[in-house]
């Protein structure tokens, strides 16, 4: 019975320290008290010197304290804590129950944001035609750069820089002799190749436009303004007033350059801006009010659409009146369209390139290729000058000076000609604008390397050089993978009407690639095919 007894209390002992042995390991903070009975209590970090203070051990040993201890400290709720600063997946059921959304630690979910592309404020637009890509030149001087962008009727991107120099002077050109690049947006003219130039201007030689009515308005004076190479090192800030390149470079970027159409735009330092939609809003009204006041506008109407201190020439609007009464009467149309095709500016000062389109739903007319220079003016945009960068191929006589006139009286005679009227569709849809633009866009497909648009200007029946089709489109092929580039101008273009509905078309061909040089002339014969004019005979000479 005793032994049963002793051996009892000794489980009880056992018991006992086995609890407060638990409490030290579960409860970190508490230690042995220095009294004979074993006790814990806390001790602040901050407080390790201080005596402890005695608790009585029925305190600490309850069930129900150490559940509460417990409930502290426990590993598991560790382990939660730690769950919770990590980074949860988003839309996570699990961690949006373990922590309320507002009182949430997690990131915050950032919401992707568009991005804002920025480009040269000098891009405005560019009119692609058949989704084409138009090609842009743009010279910054602080830099010492040229830049070639492209334009595929949504977005200007930037396709390659190069180094250049311009002007030995700072600053913009002012007066011949003046050592100063001018700034502004200009047009190639001519092309003027090695063997027709000074040792100085390496391989190739670009004139512009330079000056134009803007740079004449403010009594600038100087002329020759190029794009060429170089037979020297180039050094920045080394020419006359002209931009130059390394040979190589200039003879990389020739087949990007189409007279009269690509511009080169000089500022002395770019300035970065979001697509400027509303400058090209803005100026398409413009020449929307244009398009009414000519056809069907007064005067006043015309006059309107230029700025207070520029006076265009309104000589010919009279004999234009008159015109358009006649064709009225008659119960005839002519239509009349500007249309822009290129849209830039440096500074304050836009430029917009347009084409002239006269005619009806039957016949149409090439009236040539203006310049419109436009500022704002109150809030508006007007008009401060324009001047004509292609010329129309009919040209005005003596009597009448405007050459826009001179078009419009010839379509005019067209149109109320009772002959022209019994004429077949065929025949009076035939126009040299219509075929011009057939060969403009077909050597451009030539130069780009795009043999399918090329091949798309052929009729199947087409033969040349005992080749038919299939074979003259392989051995293109072959010379597109054999040259680094093509480059394929045209001039002097002349139109015949052959026999049946057939047109012969002849002008210069200037042919120019890595590896071959020619210039001939070139003579193709176009036929209706589904609609469409088809080249389906072609013949070369050279000179």
């Amino acid at each position: 019975m005793i032994q049963t007894v002793l051996i009892r209390l000794s489980i009880k002992d056992i018991v006992s320290v086995f609890l407060v042995l638990s409490l030290m390991v579960l409860v970190p903070g508490y230690v042995f008290s220095d009294q004979t009975e074993k006790t814990v209590q806390p001790v602040k970090a901050d407080e390790s010197a201080k005596l402890p203070e005695v608790t009585k051990p029925e305190e600490v040993t309850k069930p129900e304290e150490v559940t509460k201890s417990e409930e502290v400290t426990k590993p598991e709720e560790i382990t939660k804590l730690e769950e919770i600063t990590k980074l949860a997946p988003e839309n996570s059921a699990q961690s949006e129950q373990a922590v309320p959304p507002e009182k949430s630690i997690y990131k915050e979910e950032i919401k992707p944001q568009p991005v804002v592309k920025k480009i040269p404020n000098s891009l405005i637009y560019m009119d692609t035609g058949d989704e084409k890509i138009e090609y842009v030149l743009l010279v910054e001087k602080r830099t010492q750069t040229l830049f070639l962008y492209s334009f595929d009727n949504r977005d200007f991107k930037e396709i390659v820089r190069f180094r250049c120099s311009t002007g030995k002077k700072a600053g913009d050109k002012t007066r011949k002799g003046d050592q100063r690049t001018p700034e502004g947006v200009y047009f190639f003219k001519k092309i003027h190749e090695k063997k027709h130039l000074s040792p100085i201007y390496g391989i190739r030689a670009f004139t512009t436009d330079y000056p134009n009515i803007i740079d004449r308005l403010a009594k600038k004076t100087g002329s020759s303004i190029w794009l060429h190479g170089t037979n020297k090192t180039l050094k920045a800030m080394d020419s006359n007033g002209c931009v130059a390149l390394e040979d190589s470079d200039l003879d990389g970027l020739s087949s990007y350059i189409t007279l009269d159409r690509t511009p080169i735009i000089v500022v002395d330092a770019i300035e970065y801006d979001q697509y400027d939609f509303q400058a090209k809003k803005e100026i398409f009204d413009v020449f929307a009010e244009l398009n009414h006041a000519f056809q069907s506008g007064s005067y006043h109407d015309w006059l309107d659409l230029f700025h207070p201190d520029y006076l265009p020439d309104i000589s010919w609007w009279p004999e234009w009146n008159n015109m358009r009464k006649k064709l009225s009467e008659s119960g005839n149309i002519l239509e009349f369209e500007f249309k822009p095709v290129v849209l830039a500016r440096t500074g304050d000062t836009y430029v917009a390139l347009a084409g002239q389109i006269a005619g009806n739903s039957e016949i149409k007319e090439n009236a040539g290729v203006k310049k419109f220079f436009l500022k704002k003016n109150s809030g508006r945009f007007k008009i401060v000058g324009d001047e004509y960068q292609v010329f129309p191929k009919i040209t005005a006589s003596k009597k009448n000076k405007e050459p826009l006139l001179a078009v419009l009286s010839n379509l005019s005679r067209k149109i109320s000609t009772p002959e022209e009227k019994s004429s077949t569709v065929a025949e009076r849809v035939i126009s040299d604008q219509a075929i011009s633009k057939i060969i403009e866009d077909w050597a451009k497909a030539w130069s780009a390397k795009d043999i399918d648009k090329y091949e798309s200007f052929y009729a199947k029946n087409f033969r040349s050089n005992r080749k038919n089709l299939k074979k003259w489109i392989n051995h293109k092929r072959r010379l597109n993978k054999k040259y680094k580039f093509i480059n394929v101008t045209i001039d002097g273009f002349k139109i015949e009407k052959a026999r049946k509905n057939d047109m012969i078309v002849s002008f210069v061909q200037n042919y120019r690639s890595s590896g071959y040089n020619a210039k001939g002339r070139k003579e193709l014969i176009l036929k209706p095919e589904n609609g469409q004019w088809k080249i389906y005979r072609e013949n070369w000479k050279r000179k």
